[in-house]
């Protein structure tokens, strides 16, 4: 890949499964709008940093959240921008019943970069490792679409965003 080095980003707690077993930064999002990168380090939580190297701040951590509630790793994450502001979508990948995470995109009223957890959903998917979330219609998928990386089976989940968001809202009749 040619291109041109602008600078290193971002920190990592080496963290992984006991006994010995060294962690991994599992995932990265960029949200293009907000300026921001958030990389999943899988045993601590979810990293923050200001995308643009000529930000006053790009020298420094600008958060870490997503650190407890946690069943598994923190493994695929995405920046789901929507009218209504969006959120932040991080995998707790969990054997047989990974979940999905979800925190305000923008943070709260009082800091832009304080993300407290919205809601926890349980997605079903066997050990999630990835996913993507995307708003606009795709397919029959018209209120747009979330994938989920199935492990055990090696293939992928897709479900309606629109199942997301109910859940979200505390109006969905059953996880999906």
């Amino acid at each position: 890949m040619a291109g041109t080095f602008v600078r290193r980003l971002g920190s990592f707690s080496g963290r992984g499964q006991p006994p010995d077993e060294p962690g991994e930064i599992e995932a990265v999002a960029v949200d293009d709008e907000l300026g921001f990168v958030c990389s999943a380090d899988e045993r601590l939580g979810i990293r923050k940093w200001a995308a643009d190297p000529d930000n006053p701040d790009a020298g420094r951590e600008l958060a870490v959240f997503g650190t407890d509630g946690y069943l598994g790793d923190r493994e695929g994450l995405d920046v789901l921008a929507t009218p209504g502001g969006g959120v932040i979508v991080s995998a707790d990948q969990v054997p047989g019943g990974s979940r999905l995470h979800l925190y305000p995109r923008s943070g709260g009223p009082a800091s832009r970069h304080v993300h407290r957890r919205l809601a926890i959903v349980e997605a079903g998917a066997d050990g999630t490792d990835g996913l993507e979330a995307v708003p606009a219609p795709v397919g029959a998928f018209t209120g747009g679409l979330l994938v989920m990386m199935n492990s055990g089976p090696r293939n992928f989940l897709l479900f309606d965003w629109r199942d997301v968001e109910r859940a979200l809202a505390g109006k969905a009749e059953r996880p999906f």
